[in-house]
């Protein structure tokens, strides 16, 4: 691994760490995807991305900016999801973002995704219940259009 990504990950994971502090700075969703963009491949750095998100999405006042990003984004989520379908923490903060996401278009991009994620984690009951909740906004949606 090269100098420059083992700096990027310990600058992302500082980044995490902030967000443990009563006191952090705004943090800069975009900055994290474009560090997530450079190193794809990178399991700690999508790692620690998504927790990133995960903390935000938690903290109420920053939820529809994160959700909107993600939005903006949804093809870095689903290539992330796609290179690392073993990772539950990513695979669980996908899930869970795509649950919460507005957009019926967005989610309907991540449909594949969402139950590839669903049959690798069966026990799963997060992934189950927001990936329950993609795929139901889809169909139901769908199905209105359709009557």
């Amino acid at each position: 691994m090269e100098n420059k990504e083992k700096e990027i990950e310990k600058e992302i994971k500082e980044i995490l760490k902030s967000l443990q502090k009563e006191n952090e700075k705004e943090i800069s969703i975009q900055k994290i995807f474009e560090i997530m963009k450079q190193f794809p491949l990178n399991e700690t750095i999508q790692e620690t991305g998504f927790l990133i998100f995960k903390k935000i999405l938690d903290r109420n006042e920053h939820k529809e900016k994160i959700l909107k990003e993600f939005e903006n984004e949804i093809e870095t989520i689903i290539k992330t999801m796609n290179n690392f379908p073993n990772n539950e923490s990513i695979q669980f903060i996908g899930c869970i973002s795509f649950g919460q996401m507005k957009s019926q278009n967005q989610k309907k991009k991540a449909t594949d995704t969402v139950i590839k994620s669903m049959n690798n984690f069966p026990n799963n009951q997060f992934i189950q219940a927001d990936g329950c909740i993609t795929l139901g906004d889809v169909g139901f949606r769908n199905e209105k259009k359709s009557k």
